[in-house]
C-alpha cells in the first residue's frame, strides 16, 4: 500500500521490530523498500523467494512475501505467496482474481494470520487459512461497485459466500463482544 512512514524509519523496522516478530508480511513493493532494492526488482517467483530469504536475515521467525504484485504470467496465472522460515520455502498459490476491490488486503491477511495464531494454529496453517480467506473475500467482492472509477476500491469482507474457518467450531464462536463498553461486557458476564 501507501507509505505510512518516512524512509529513515525503515532501518528501525528491520533492526527493532523484525527480531521480535513471529511473521512479517510485506508485499512486493514493501519487500523491495525494506531491502533497499530498486522498485520493480522482484519480478518472478524466484525473485520473491530471494527476497524472503534476505528479509529473514533481519531476524523474524517467518517471512511471508505476498505475491499479488507479481506478474500472473510468471506465476502461471496464479497469485503465489512465499512463506519462509529460515530453512523451508512454502509456495502458497491461489487463483489471481482481477478486480479493483483490493484495498486493505495486506491489513486483512495480517489480521487473519494473527487470529489463526491466537486460535492455536501454527504459522503455516494460519497463513494458509488466511490466504484462503483473503482469496474468497476478493473473489466475492470482485463484481461489486465499491470504488470510484479508477480508484482502488475496498473489499467487502461481509460478502463471503462460502468460508470455513477451522478456528470457529460452532455458531457460538461468532458472538461479537462490545470491547469498548465495559458495562455491557459486565452485564453479559464477559
Amino acid at each position: 500500500g501507501d507509505a505510512l512512514a518516512k524512509e529513515d524509519i525503515i532501518h528501525e523496522f528491520t533492526r527493532e521490530l523484525f527480531p521480535v516478530a513471529t511473521v512479517v508480511t510485506p508485499n512486493i513493493p514493501e519487500a523491495e523498500l525494506l531491502l533497499g532494492w530498486e522498485p520493480g526488482r522482484i519480478k518472478t517467483v524466484g525473485d520473491a523467494i530471494e527476497a524472503a530469504k534476505a528479509l529473514h536475515e533481519f531476524g523474524s521467525e517467518w517471512v511471508l512475501v505476498k505475491g499479488g504484485h507479481l506478474s500472473s504470467s510468471d506465476a502461471g496465472g496464479d497469485c503465489i505467496d512465499i512463506l519462509y522460515d529460515g530453512s523451508q520455502v512454502h509456495q502458497l498459490a491461489s487463483k489471481k482474481i482481477l478486480t479493483e476491490n483490493t484495498h486493505g488486503t495486506g491489513c486483512t491477511i495480517g489480521t487473519a494470520i494473527a487470529c489463526g495464531l491466537a486460535g492455536g494454529l501454527g504459522v503455516l496453517a494460519s497463513v494458509a487459512s488466511a490466504k484462503r480467506y483473503i482469496t474468497q473475500v476478493i473473489e466475492d467482492s470482485a463484481g461489486l461497485q465499491l470504488g470510484h472509477d479508477s480508484v482502488q476500491g475496498p473489499m467487502h469482507h461481509q460478502a463471503l459466500k462460502s468460508w470455513h474457518n477451522p478456528i470457529l467450531k460452532s455458531p457460538s464462536s461468532y458472538r461479537l463482544y462490545a470491547v469498548t463498553d465495559s458495562k455491557i461486557n459486565r452485564r453479559r458476564g464477559r
